[in-house]
């Protein structure tokens, strides 16, 4: 019986598959990771969002130029000039001469005399970012306004002797200024190494037995070409567009030889001065 088999029964056989050759296998294997790349790859191009491109340090525009001038000049002092007039009613020059005559036995004899002055002083300000000040003199020109008169005297025998100084012919001016300083809050400065130069004559005139002689009648050149060094400490403040400069005391010294007679001189100036500013 079992030889015998169902007519509509067929034996059972293993479906027909054809198997894969290696070169096949291998196309595949080299092909599958490149096609996975390339999509990722669409992927990511049209899915990224564009990223702006940032300008380069030597593409500067002429808007960026102009700005930067700017900030570069409001970095810069502003230098300007403020020309002071002196206020003749408020400001003095005081003369103290010591007169040491030939012959004279008694020794030096001092006097003095003052005057009103009048004249201009320029200044150079300059005004940094910070609003901070500096000063430093350009110009100074200062004269007298009425006569000094200074008579010496000693004795009948000896005599006496007159120096006088007709008006607008004592002149203070520039020689040489050297130095920058700093405007203090509250206005104050001290500028050191200030040289000026001193023009002018007197008129010298000796009566007695002795000085009449000695002395006599003479013009005498008071004319100091460069002064010592002259340190002037003073203020210059500002209010409602007016600037007042104020130099209570400064004080110029020399000596001259009037043919053996000795004429010490000391020149001290009291000065108040405006000027308008911005």
């Amino acid at each position: 019986m079992n030889h015998l088999r169902h007519p509509f029964t067929r034996p059972f056989t293993r479906p027909f598959t054809r198997p894969f050759t290696r070169p096949f296998t291998r196309l595949l294997a080299y092909l599958l990771p490149a096609l996975l790349v390339a999509c990722l790859g669409a992927c990511g191009k049209w899915n990224t969002v564009p990223q702006p491109v940032a300008p380069t340090p030597d593409k500067v525009t002429a808007d960026d130029s102009a700005a930067a001038k700017e900030v570069i000049a409001r970095r810069q002092p502003v230098e300007t000039t403020w020309v002071f007039t002196v206020d003749s009613t408020r400001s003095q020059g005081r003369l103290d001469l010591s007169l040491d005559p030939q012959g004279s036995l008694l020794g030096a004899q001092p006097a003095q005399d003052a005057a009103p002055l009048k004249g201009r002083i320029l200044v150079s300000v300059s005004t940094d970012a910070e609003g901070n000040r500096s000063i430093r003199l350009k110009d100074v020109v200062l004269t007298n306004t009425v006569a000094l008169a200074m008579p010496f005297h000693w004795s009948r025998l000896l005599g006496s002797i007159s120096v006088h100084i007709p008006m607008h012919v004592l002149t203070i001016s520039k020689h040489s200024f050297h130095r920058t300083c700093r405007l203090n809050k509250d206005g104050g400065f001290s500028l050191k190494q200030n040289f000026f130069t001193v023009g002018g004559n007197a008129r010298v005139n000796g009566s007695g037995l002795v000085l009449k002689r000695a002395v006599g009648k003479r013009d005498v050149d008071l004319t100091i070409q460069k002064t010592g060094d002259v340190d002037l400490l003073g203020s210059i403040r500002v209010q409602k567009g007016i600037a007042t400069l104020r130099i209570p005391s400064a004080v110029m010294r020399d000596r001259f030889d009037l043919e053996g007679s000795m004429l010490d001189l000391v020149f001290t100036g009291d000065i108040t001065a405006t000027a308008q500013v911005r």
